[in-house]
C-alpha cells in the first residue's frame, strides 16, 4: 500500500522524468495495471523503469530496452 501511495504522490508532481525500480513488485495485478496506466498517461514525461515483468511493459511503453547479462539486446 505504501508503494501505491508513493507513486500517487509522484504522479501529482507531474515530473519530466520518473525513475522507478520494480514499481509493481508485490502489487495485485488489477492495481498494477491501473498504476501503469496512470504513469503512462502523464504528458511529456519520460519513464525509466527497471523491471522483470516485461510481459506487462509492452502494453504500456513506446520503447523497451532489454538487458541480458549486462548487455543491451533490443
Amino acid at each position: 500500500m505504501c508503494q501505491l501511495a508513493l507513486c500517487a504522490t509522484i504522479l501529482l508532481l507531474e515530473p519530466e522524468l520518473i525513475l522507478v525500480d520494480e514499481p509493481t513488485a508485490e502489487i495485485e495485478e488489477e492495481k498494477e495495471e491501473k498504476l501503469l496506466q496512470s504513469l503512462t498517461a502523464l504528458p511529456a514525461t519520460t519513464i525509466l523503469m527497471i523491471t522483470h515483468k516485461s510481459r506487462v511493459m509492452k502494453y504500456f511503453f513506446d520503447r523497451i530496452i532489454t538487458m541480458d547479462q549486462g548487455r543491451v539486446c533490443y
